[in-house]
């Protein structure tokens, strides 16, 4: 699922959403870019939205401009209808302080878990730094690091064979993004049901950097070792303004 430019509006037109004409896919996961969408008077929460036929894939897409309490914004909500390789935002607008994304996802993979992971600006390249750590019940304890990766890993999320029903909730926060004297960093939360048993409660916590000086526009959320996220994977992005 990828959000173009127009979907998020210019500076000084921040309010509320018109009107959107939705074109435009991709094999790796949904894509639409807008020919027509502008953000003008304002308009209260709810309401827009609505099943668009994107890239051959049916998704519920919700494109409400929702100023939250202490400056938060929503900028795009994606429901998967089917399933999709990737969720990604992009033409992401520099007049915020920060970026926040949380939702709840599954992955396609014949295990229990599955690890998300994450892109900046479509680059591919070997410079993404994290570390994360899975907690599970009787002080178990598991980290990993990636160093000069092509991705960052956030947290893990429920695999194919996870509970049935199970979509991990999954939050990241993305401090600065549009600083573009300094390296991107990136934390994460969530907490995964790997099966309804004793010692499959899994909280995780990641953290991670890019070492890109652009401002961020672009973000990219795909499963390290699955194909897709499934349908009902939904993720949500917000801007802080002060």
């Amino acid at each position: 699922m990828t959000f173009g430019s127009e979907d998020f509006g210019g500076a000084g037109n921040l309010k509320g959403p018109a009107p959107s004409t939705k074109t435009g896919g991709t094999s790796s996961g949904t894509t639409f870019s807008s020919q027509a969408a502008r953000w003008a008077s304002p308009r209260p929460p709810g309401g827009g939205g609505g099943a668009d036929v994107l890239g051959g894939l049916l998704a519920d897409v919700s494109n409400e401009r929702t100023t939250l309490v202490n400056g938060w914004v929503q900028l795009a909500d994606v429901l998967l209808s089917a399933d999709a390789g990737n969720i990604t935002f992009s033409g992401i607008p520099t007049q915020y302080r920060h970026l926040y994304c949380v939702g709840a996802l599954r992955s396609d993979r014949a295990a229990t878990s599955d690890s998300v992971a994450i892109r900046f600006n479509s680059d591919s390249n070997s410079n993404y730094y994290g570390l994360s750590a899975l907690i599970a019940h009787s002080n178990s304890l598991v980290t990993a690091e990636r160093v000069a990766q092509n991705s960052i890993a956030i947290g893990d999320v429920a695999g194919a064979t996870a509970a049935a029903s199970e979509f991990s909730a999954i939050e990241f926060l993305m401090p600065d993004y549009a600083n573009i004297t300094r390296h991107k960093n990136i934390r994460s939360e969530g907490f995964a049901v790997l099966a309804n048993s004793t010692t499959n409660l899994k909280i995780t916590l990641g953290a991670g950097m890019w070492t890109g000086l652009a401002a961020i526009a672009g973000t990219t959320v795909f499963p390290l070792n699955g194909s897709n996220w499934v349908s009902g994977s939904r993720l949500t992005l917000y801007g802080y303004t002060p």
